[in-house]
């Protein structure tokens, strides 16, 4: 599903939320480690239906001055950087989900793997001191859904976001972060969602084609804990869906739906070369 957090909750990478250095702090340039995290996640915005998802896998931090992959946002390529704001190049996707028997999309075509690629716009609202952050970001990007035999275009999505973190809260290098996202989307993605085609139209599930539009609203909240070598990670969101553009779709079922997921980071090596600071 896209990066809706409806959508994915691959909770090491994307709500893991790296701190920013503060002044003269000194941070490896390479990092390698394992992770590994858990969440039930809704099948599709508005699905009434949710699943346990667990994934492992292994993850490096990189702290270059143009490419960068770390738990701010995963990979991405910066493009163009100022004192207050940043554009880079970013990746997200989400987990497939199967047509279940007996459930609304019996018959119909599995949702498969979602990706997503496209520059993002990230704008300092506010910082004062080195506890806490108030940040804008825009991500626009393409979406493709796969299942690694056959890739589709999936049109774009928009997902504006507020995000405020509080560093070392409750105690020392644990976290806090808060986000508040909504998400529009193309014809294509909506139509992937929500589209009901002829062939697979009953008198429960009429034919519906999905308008291109609002999709809805999400509410984010997650706490890391680092643990020595291991980072815990705990994350909650709540979405809402109410004035979606495809409301009226026979797939729409639920005008919210919740998340829940929790990660663990295992840190095994560290280089000793320094990443430079933001500032140069």
């Amino acid at each position: 599903m896209i990066s809706f957090r409806c959508v994915i909750v691959l909770i090491i990478l994307f709500f893991g939320q790296e701190p920013w250095a503060r002044p003269g702090e000194k941070l490896p340039l390479f990092e390698l480690g394992v992770g590994g995290g858990f969440g039930v996640i809704p099948d599709y915005p508005a699905s009434d239906n949710a699943r346990l998802r667990g994934l492992l896998v292994p993850f490096a931090i990189y702290r270059g001055q143009i490419v960068k992959s770390d738990r701010d946002g995963g990979v991405r390529t910066r493009l163009l950087k100022g004192s207050s704001y940043e554009v880079n190049f970013s990746f997200s996707g989400s987990f497939p989900s199967d047509s279940e028997e007996g459930g609304v999309r019996q018959g119909m075509p599995d949702l498969d793997w979602l990706f997503e690629i496209g520059p993002q716009f990230k704008l300092l609202f506010w910082q004062p001191g080195d506890r806490y952050r108030f940040e804008f970001h825009m991500p626009v990007r393409a979406v493709y859904s796969s299942n690694f035999t056959k890739t589709v275009d999936r049109g774009f999505v928009f997902n504006p976001e507020l995000r405020f973190q509080l560093r070392d809260t409750p105690y020392d290098e644990a976290n806090l972060l808060f986000i508040l996202s909504s998400y529009l989307g193309t014809e294509r993605i909506n139509d992937y969602f929500y589209e009901v085609k002829p062939e697979f139209a009953n008198l429960n599930r009429p034919e519906f084609r999905a308008k291109e539009g609002y999709i809805g609203s999400t509410f984010t909240i997650g706490q890391s804990f680092p643990l020595g070598d291991l980072t815990l990670y705990l994350m909650y969101s709540l979405s809402s869906y109410g004035g979606s553009t495809n409301k009226a779709s026979p797939l729409f079922k639920k005008d919210w739906n919740q998340t829940y997921g929790m990660g663990l980071l295992f840190n095994f090596y560290a280089s000793e070369e320094e990443a430079l600071p933001p500032s140069q």
